[in-house]
């Protein structure tokens, strides 16, 4: 369960950092 919950918290901040990545390249873009 606790392996599971670490993979779990890891994803998300993956997806934040994608994210992130996709709004600065928007504000490059502007």
């Amino acid at each position: 369960m606790e392996m599971e919950r670490k993979l779990l918290e890891k994803k998300i901040l993956v997806e934040e950092r994608k994210l992130r990545e996709k709004q600065k390249e928007r504000k490059k873009a502007i």
